[in-house]
């Protein structure tokens, strides 16, 4: 039996193309109605969505990044932090969807699921 995820939203769902899992939550994203645009952060990241990052407030910022991949580098300002992002997308955790008003890293299906319903 097949069920289409009918949800309506504009986000970003950015994912790493080497994961099995995000490729299967990417099926998702596109099997739903919702209006979301997938980043592959092996393809570098696209300067609107650099832009947003760079908005977004620091701790929104720090929960997305791989504490183990920048933990030598001093990153305490938004500025920073999204110019590190942008020459290394790699220290984003994924996948992760960004909407208008939140930032989530995405640990399962029904985190998806959830997500897309409450946005």
């Amino acid at each position: 039996m097949y069920y289409k995820i009918t949800y309506k939203m504009s986000a970003f769902f950015i994912y790493n193309s080497s994961k099995v899992r995000d490729k299967n939550l990417l099926f998702k994203v596109n099997a739903s109605e919702s209006e979301v645009h997938h980043v592959d952060i092996n393809q570098g990241l696209e300067r609107q969505l650099v832009g947003y990052i760079g908005v977004l407030p620091l701790q929104d910022l720090t929960n997305i990044i791989d504490d183990r991949l920048v933990s030598n580098y001093n990153l305490d300002e938004n500025q920073r932090l999204v110019q590190y992002i942008d020459k290394h997308p790699n220290v984003i955790k994924t996948p992760i969807l960004i909407t208008e008003d939140k930032v989530e890293v995405i640990a399962s299906q029904q985190d998806l699921v959830n997500s897309l319903s409450t946005t």
